[in-house]
């Protein structure tokens, strides 16, 4: 991306706070190489769910899985300010990308600190959850959510 793009969306800006409470974008490498058609995708999801968004990275050279999106700036994690349920949250981010016909990968994390989410731009359907330090399937982690009335 470059600092220009910023014009092109509305609900995010060059002086976005990750959920630490960094400018995420100051850091010229993770500007450059957050892909723009990602942030077009967030910031679509976010004009439709109405909750704002804060992101905890996009960008990221380690500490990710061994093909991590995150280090070709193909992904985000982030969570929504709501006080709707994280399953309803997850529905209607499913219906988004459904709707909108995306081919795009999405890991629900319900055991974060702030219960999140991942989405990247692989150009293909992958869907997953993380329960503690295990990846399960989707289908699994909503379970979990239901289960546990997340």
């Amino acid at each position: 991306m470059k600092k220009a793009d910023f014009k092109k969306l509305h609900f995010f800006s060059y002086d976005e706070l990750d959920y630490k409470g960094n400018f995420i974008f100051h850091n010229q490498e993770i500007l450059r190489m957050t892909k723009f058609e990602l942030m077009i995708k967030l910031d679509m999801i976010r004009r439709e769910i109405e909750y704002p968004i804060i992101l905890h990275c996009t960008y990221e050279p380690t500490g990710h899985t061994k093909h991590s999106f995150h280090y070709v700036g193909m992904a985000a994690d982030f969570h929504f300010i709501t006080d709707e349920k994280f399953t309803t949250q997850i529905e209607d981010i499913l219906n988004i990308i459904r709707i909108n016909r995306w081919f795009v990968g999405l890991g629900i994390y319900p055991d974060w600190k702030h219960r999140g989410l991942h989405l990247d731009v692989r150009g293909r359907t992958a869907r997953w959850g993380r329960i503690g330090d295990e990846y399960v399937s989707i289908d699994k982690a909503l379970e979990y959510c239901y289960k546990n009335k997340l």
